[in-house]
């Protein structure tokens, strides 16, 4: 499995557990899930290409 297919399986499960949560809080309509899903993990997998992934490296989390 390579980076790019973590990323793809990794920014769907966190996209699932997004949009369920905006399902729940009647933001989101149940009939819509899939295509947020999709929308939302598409989103997330350009960011982590993108290079703004959780890391030390990551200016956004260096000391201020």
């Amino acid at each position: 499995m390579t980076q790019i297919d973590i990323d793809k399986d990794w920014s769907c499960s966190v996209a699932s557990l997004v949009i369920d949560a905006l399902v729940t809080a009647k933001i989101v309509a149940k009939t819509d899930f899939d295509r947020a899903v999709e929308i939302a993990a598409e989103e997330i997998v350009v960011r982590l290409s993108l290079g703004d992934r959780p890391s030390l490296d990551n200016v956004r989390y260096k000391s201020r």
